[in-house]
């Protein structure tokens, strides 16, 4: 049986249950199909079997053993920008994934679903489905703000991002350092969930009965913030139809980026190649935010571990190889933010 590598874990081909109709989708391939779901509960029942051999990476390269990466092919009004984008996206999910205990876990299709939500990558310029020209809109494909996402990140790591850096560091189509800041500006308004009622948010978003609770949490506080009233609202008075009390403007945004989300789900397995001008993209975007890194060392590393020239073939060991390489991925804060985020280091 094949499987998908769809947010950090490999899934079995499977019959796709339409209940599952936020967290799931249908997709081929090349000639395979797969389902491109994503395993919320981890049942090993729905966990596809290891990876024939063809696809196992080499011990001596360090890389691990992976199934093809599953992302959105064309869908009506998206195409994944560039293959910087898939592997920036897929980044983005593995480093959600980090901290073992936490429930904010994204997909891949949500980073993409956001991008287009936000910018409608117009960014970049890449012409249809997007604009033709980019955008002069400060903060990149996904509209980060000074104030929303870039004061949570500098209190909470200041070790990676400065008031030097910002807006050069995400403006115009950077897309792994964008990815990069997102995600730790969610980490951010995760751990300032702590505020609304002393409640553990790694307590809270599992317990909710909505399954879509995660990702719409995490698209509130992408668009205002982790100071969110909104955010506040929903998860203290409604936590299980988050819809149904958010003032209209917010739910229609909500609305929109969850349909976008549905649809990229929903897409098959998108074939793309990966040359090398996208690697060397994606590591020299990525440099910047690790400067005492060894870049040669992670680029031969990178290097032994492609195998196929394609996205969905190399995209996760070089990615796995990466996040290898670097150092913690989220700090722990200080101990003087302790009254802002309900929040202690170890």
């Amino acid at each position: 049986m094949s499987g998908c590598w769809h947010n950090g874990r490999e899934e079995s081909r499977v019959e796709h249950p339409g209940w599952r109709w936020m967290w799931a989708g249908v997709g081929l391939l090349a000639a395979v199909g797969c389902t491109r779901r994503t395993v919320l509960d981890g049942d090993p029942g729905e966990r596809g079997s290891p990876p024939s051999q063809d696809d196992v990476v080499p011990p001596d390269t360090g890389g691990p053993s992976t199934a093809p990466l599953c992302l959105p092919d064309d869908v009506e009004g998206f195409s994944i920008p560039s293959a910087r984008w898939g592997l920036a996206s897929f980044l983005g999910s593995q480093l959600l994934a980090e901290p073992d205990d936490s429930a904010l876990q994204l997909s891949p299709e949500w980073f993409l679903s956001s991008g287009w939500q936000a910018d409608y990558f117009g960014c970049g310029g890449y012409g249809a489905p997007w604009s033709d020209a980019p955008s002069n809109t400060s903060g990149g494909c996904f509209a980060l703000e000074q104030q929303t996402h870039w004061v949570e990140v500098m209190r909470l790591f200041p070790d990676r991002f400065s008031e030097l850096d910002w807006p050069d560091s995400v403006d115009g189509d950077q897309p792994e350092r964008s990815a990069v800041t997102l995600v730790h500006a969610l980490y951010a308004g995760h751990l300032l969930l702590w505020r609304l009622d002393d409640v553990n948010p790694d307590q809270r978003l599992p317990a909710t009965a909505d399954p879509r609770t995660v990702a719409r949490v995490a698209t509130w506080l992408h668009a205002e913030g982790p100071w969110s009233r909104t955010a506040e609202v929903t998860l203290t008075s409604c936590p299980d139809d988050l819809l149904s009390c958010v003032p209209e403007t917010a739910a229609t945004y909500a609305a929109a980026a969850e349909a976008k989300l549905l649809a990229l789900e929903n897409a098959p397995c998108a074939s793309m190649a990966l040359s090398d001008a996208d690697v060397e993209g994606f590591l020299t975007g990525l440099e910047p935010l690790w400067p005492s890194a060894d870049w040669p060392a992670i680029e031969r590393s990178v290097d032994a571990v492609r195998r196929t020239g394609t996205l969905e073939g190399d995209g996760p060991a070089v990615v796995d190889v990466v996040l290898s390489a670097l150092d913690s991925t989220l700090f722990c804060p200080e101990q003087n933010l302790w009254d802002l985020y309900r929040y202690s280091c170890p």
